[in-house]
């Protein structure tokens, strides 16, 4: 089987299958019985279609876009996980206000922070090699880290949802 990651293609696949069985599919014909055992032959007419597994598949379509949707700009999980950790580094040029970054997310740049003076360091000197002139014009910054709000609360704030409350 193909894994489809598309939901919509995945539901208009699944109404059109449901259909073919509903109104086009010819009916199966089960037989028991007719045995000494079993009593008198019986039949049943069926016409199977496997709903629990396109409902499965639907709903692991339906998470995964949920997960692509939600995936981090390249992360630094590290910087918030330690409150002693207030503190991150990055590499500036602050003639042109490029940041150097050292994480891709997406196709697109996506982090500049480093956790240490010795990580920032060490990146430079991998990125600079033998070209280093072009890196001649960025500093090494610190800022602090201080959390200023959640994201649920601006989110609430600006749907009105309070307003209900």
């Amino acid at each position: 089987m193909i894994p489809i990651t598309d939901v919509d293609d995945l539901i208009e696949e699944f109404v059109e299958q449901k259909r073919y069985v509903e109104e086009e599919k010819p009916y199966w014909i089960n037989l028991t019985g007719g045995t000494r055992h079993s009593g008198e032959l019986r039949y049943e007419l069926e016409n199977y279609f496997p709903e629990a597994h396109y409902r499965e598949a639907i709903d692991q379509a339906f998470r995964e876009q949920a997960e692509e949707k939600l995936k981090t700009d390249g992360g630094t999980a590290f910087l918030h996980q330690d409150g002693r950790r207030n503190r991150v580094y990055y590499w500036v040029n602050p003639e042109t206000g490029a940041a150097l970054y050292h994480t891709e997310a997406n196709g697109e740049e996506a982090n500049p922070f480093f956790g240490s003076v010795g990580e920032a360091e060490q990146f430079l000197e991998r990125q600079a090699g033998e070209d280093a002139e072009k890196f001649e014009g960025y500093s090494l910054y610190e800022a602090r880290i201080q959390k200023i709000e959640d994201a649920v609360e601006v989110i609430m704030d600006q749907s009105g949802i309070d307003d209900f409350w």
